[in-house]
């Protein structure tokens, strides 16, 4: 090939890498703020402006003012402060945290409260860089020779293309917390792996740059997110196969293997092991000493019944699914079209039956697309190494993935956002397949080309992003957009919401829907509503609970009438007889399990 030429490709591989960039900046900085915040997110932006859940006062009737106060920036943030009460209050390393309060200091309070734009900014700026790191790291890993320059920049851009339009990527970056920079550090890792495993197999001097670059990151990436742990697990048994591969291939016994003197290789793997190994132990030291043990986690399920044993593997083919495509199969908003005979037609059903429809269609037909791409890689020598340490990277973590609930009861796999672990990797796959489809006809797709397969590939993941940022795909886990028009419905009376807490994932239910009234249209609501969190030691209570007792001597001591919404009150009402349960309001929204009570005062008693 012409060194002209040559330029002129890599030229226009850095021109695709700008436009996937772009287009992924595009797609986590859409709608940014028209998501309302939820419990999590909550938490992230009390903590990062220098403020605390547990100022909110319990066990007493409160306003709007007082449950959105630790939402006002503090005029003086101290970092250690802030590190302090996140290791306590969200059982989380610091890294990200303290990142994120020196960025929000850049964003002025709107409203008086914290700025939900600026939060969710830096995630989405991490998830965009990701992008071209991606890439860079793919070609490092793939591009050692110049003559698999070219194989291996295509490697890298559709790697990056993949990173940009993932469903899942623009998700998680969307969110005001810390899985983006744990899939940007879990990227860096993974291809240091690959760089290691390929000086494993030809005993070659591994360099110290990767040594360090890994180690930062895999420490980096512990003080991030603890779910990093399973990346460094996966790590381990990836390092374990490759070795006893690498035996395999020579042809040498066990004995012959323990006969041979350490090559310089494994020295320095053992540094980086020995001292990956002690940054994790300080992070999980950190967690030990700092947790607070009295806040629940809401993935501490372990199973009750025999269907839910099986919940882990289809919750994670769920989210590998989601990872490529997601079209409208959480929809339910949409409103009835009106027929010609004046019936309205439900158009959410329907709509979500041919979303789910086409979505399996298009698995059944990339998988084994995909599958040959990664084989055909996986057979040419310079690429094999690398593609079988990515391969049982992700496979390792997935068995981890699988396993972990039934041992420990600790369900991870049921919210989609702790899956970025084997995210990076499995977006470095779908690279490895597309790059060999776009080189040829796949037999498995008679009807169109490799080129025209990859483009389908990509516009179903620029489809499914859009649908995820205009909040279409993975809903928030509360939607206070929902419940609140529907507590506005009650009559013009004042408003009393009360809701038994026993950790403080309350309090971040109750900030939504605080959050919720200040917009324009619920002024009037906010004005008459009024917050009652019930302390009660566990999270659901049958009989003698505390929160009915308090509840029952607060409504007592109304001398007014008042609408009493119990949401996700988790323990007996017992109600005084002018206190009447509303039999239209009885149902509930996502996160958000609601009653109506009516509590009408006498008249000579109200105006007395």
């Amino acid at each position: 090939m012409s060194p002209n030429r040559s330029a002129d490709r890599q030229w226009q591989q850095w021109l695709w890498l700008l436009i996937w960039t772009l287009l992924g900046a595009g797609l986590r900085f859409a709608n940014l703020e028209g998501k309302p915040p939820w419990a999590d997110e909550f938490r992230t932006l009390v903590l990062t402006v220098g403020n605390s859940f547990k100022s909110v006062p319990l066990n007493r009737v409160i306003d709007i003012q007082t449950l959105l106060a630790p939402l006002i920036p503090h005029p003086q943030v101290v970092l250690s402060k802030i590190i302090e009460r996140v290791s306590i209050e969200d059982r989380q390393p610091p890294i990200y945290f303290g990142l994120a309060a020196l960025w929000m200091q850049l964003f002025p309070p709107h409203g008086g409260l914290v700025s939900l734009w600026g939060a969710r900014a830096l995630p989405a700026l991490i998830g965009t860089l990701t992008i071209p790191c991606g890439y860079i790291w793919s070609y490092l890993t793939f591009g050692t020779r110049p003559e698999d320059a070219p194989t291996a920049r295509s490697i890298a851009n559709f790697t990056a293309a993949m990173l940009a339009v993932s469903p899942y990527g623009v998700f998680i970056a969307q969110e005001a917390r810390h899985y983006s920079l744990a899939s940007l550090w879990t990227i860096v890792s993974i291809n240091c792996l690959a760089i290691a495993c390929r000086h494993l197999v030809s005993r070659q001097n591994l360099p110290l740059w990767p040594i360090a670059v890994w180690v930062s990151a895999n420490i980096l990436g512990m003080g991030t997110h603890y779910l990093f742990g399973i990346a460094l697990i996966a790590q381990a048994i990836t390092l374990g196969i490759v070795w006893r591969w690498q035996a395999h291939q020579a042809q040498l016994p066990n004995a012959a293997l323990a006969r041979r003197r350490v090559p310089p290789t494994w020295r320095r793997l053992a540094v980086a092991i020995s001292t990956t190994t002690a940054g994790a132990a300080f992070w999980l030291w950190l967690f030990v000493a700092n947790v607070d043990r009295t806040v629940p986690g809401w993935i501490d399920n372990p199973p009750h019944k025999l269907i839910e044993v099986f919940n882990p593997f289809f919750q994670i083919l769920g989210a590998a699914i989601s990872m490529l495509s997601l079209l409208l199969v959480e929809v339910t908003e949409l409103p009835p079209i009106t027929t010609l005979s004046d019936s309205p037609i439900d158009l959410n059903i329907p709509i979500v039956i041919l979303s789910a429809i086409l979505m399996l269609i298009f698995f059944v037909w990339v998988t084994p697309l995909l599958d040959r791409g990664v084989r055909s890689q996986w057979r040419q020598p310079q690429f094999q190494v690398e593609t079988i340490a990515i391969l049982w990277f992700t496979a390792s973590a997935l068995v981890l993935y699988l396993t972990l609930p039934w041992l420990t009861g600790i369900d991870i796999t049921r919210g989609a956002r702790y899956h970025f672990v084997y995210f990076p990797s499995l977006m470095m796959l779908l690279g490895l397949g597309l790059a060999s489809c776009w080189r040829s006809k796949p037999s498995l797709a008679k009807w169109v080309s490799g080129k025209q397969a990859v483009t389908i590939v990509i516009l179903m993941g620029v489809i499914s992003s859009a649908i995820v940022a205009s909040n279409y795909g993975y809903h928030k886990y509360y939607r206070p957009e929902q419940i609140v028009p529907i507590i506005g419905q009650s009559a013009p009376i004042p408003v009393l919401i009360a809701t038994t807490h026993n950790s403080l994932i309350q309090v971040g239910e109750m900030m939504g829907l605080a959050w919720e009234m200040q917009h324009p249209e619920w002024q009037q609501l906010a004005a008459k509503t009024q917050f009652l969190l019930a302390r009660q030691a566990q999270k659901f209570c049958e009989r003698d609970c505390a929160a009915t007792k308090l509840l029952g001597e607060i409504i007592a001591r109304q001398s007014r009438s008042i609408d009493l919404w119990l949401i996700n009150f988790n323990a007996p009402s017992n109600l005084p007889p002018t206190c009447v349960r509303s039999k239209k309001f009885t149902r509930g929204v996502y996160g958000y399990k609601y009653q109506l009570y009516h509590c009408r005062q006498p008249l000579n008693d109200a105006t007395s």
